[in-house]
């Protein structure tokens, strides 16, 4: 319609953006309106491109959550590390929280918790952290 009207194709891409952006649709209904879109498209012989930067906004959103939520736990499992070294021994040495904030393996950090919680003394923990590299 807006098409047949004159306006440009980079205008209706603005429009659509815009009207994606405050509209959120349930999921079937939007599978619908990408088809009702796609079909006139087609007959109105123009290349739709918001369906497919749709896909590529909705798929970069989830991967983004996802690392997001990776390094908030991973970030958590750095923090429960040090913050029980510190309570159970008091004043540990920075280097201890360097080598913590390195670990980017949650198992590993998971482990690095355990040990904390079972060792005797800094040496103990020292030789483990030393180990885990």
């Amino acid at each position: 319609m807006l098409y047949e009207r004159g306006y440009s194709k980079e205008d209706i891409l603005e429009l659509a953006r815009f009207i994606d952006w405050i509209m959120v649709l349930p999921e079937d209904l939007e599978q619908r309106f990408d088809e009702a879109i796609a079909q006139f498209e087609e007959e109105q012989n123009m290349q739709y491109v918001t369906s497919f930067e749709r896909q590529g906004i909705k798929k970069g959103m989830q991967q983004g959550l996802q690392q997001g939520f990776q390094q908030g736990l991973l970030e958590k499992s750095r923090e429960d590390v040090v913050e029980i070294l510190q309570t159970r021994f008091e004043n540990i040495p920075q280097t201890f929280i360097v080598s913590i904030n390195r670990i980017a393996d949650l198992v590993k950090l998971k482990d690095l918790l355990k040990k904390v919680v079972t060792v005797n003394n800094l040496d103990e923990f020292q030789k483990f952290l030393e180990s885990e590299d």
